[in-house]
């Protein structure tokens, strides 16, 4: 916001003017403020997530909202700017959840468990496959996955 002008055509000049270059300093800027979603996120229609921040595993981003801040996992976020309306887990299920990180399940797995992701509240769900047979299941390793 600090130019002059804030048009497409002071950054991306090579589509407007020939001969132009764009501006790399202006794209360095935006490759080095990713976005960052967990798994398991839900981003609602029109929502705006601003460069830089993050949204934590398993949170939900209301439609319209403008996401100016992190968003801490399975929490429920809302507005303009985007605020906490509530957890959608309390933090032991949250854990649990976390621990359990089917989302690391292969495509197989995720297929057997469809008719339980349906059917089963969340409770029910973390206990049948918290006592799954481990060789039922994928097994995460944290150190494979740094």
């Amino acid at each position: 916001m600090h130019r002059a002008s804030q048009a497409h055509f002071t950054y991306r000049a090579s589509s407007y003017f020939p001969g132009e270059s764009d501006d790399a300093e202006f794209f360095a800027w935006r490759r080095g403020h990713h976005v960052h979603i967990g798994h398991d996120v839900w981003i609602g229609h029109g929502a705006v997530i601003l460069p830089g921040r993050s949204i934590g595993t398993g949170a939900v981003v209301a439609a319209g909202a403008i996401v100016t801040k992190d968003v801490p996992a399975y929490t429920i976020v809302a507005g303009n700017p985007a605020r906490p309306v509530r957890r959608r887990f309390p933090e032991l299920i949250a854990g649990r959840l976390a621990e359990l990180a089917w989302w690391d399940w292969d495509h197989e797995t995720l297929r057997r468990a469809l008719p339980d992701f349906r059917k089963l509240d969340i409770e029910g769900f973390l206990e049948k496959y918290e006592s799954a047979e481990p060789s039922g299941l994928p097994q995460f390793n944290p150190s494979a996955a740094s």
